[in-house]
């Protein structure tokens, strides 16, 4: 018998699920304000990504 698979809105996940957990910290802008939250800490950021 195939495996049911169920559609979760994203709305609905929870940050300890392993796809949002990965969205949050793919995106530097909302990554930033998820550590700053969580340490209570205002961060210096400095992207690799980013070219002088």
């Amino acid at each position: 018998m195939p495996k049911q698979y169920t559609i979760t809105p994203l709305s609905e996940l929870p940050l300890w699920n392993d796809f949002m957990f990965g969205q949050v910290m793919r995106t530097e802008k909302i990554c930033k304000l998820f550590l700053e939250a969580l340490w209570s800490v205002p961060m210096i950021w400095k992207s690799p990504m980013r070219r002088p």
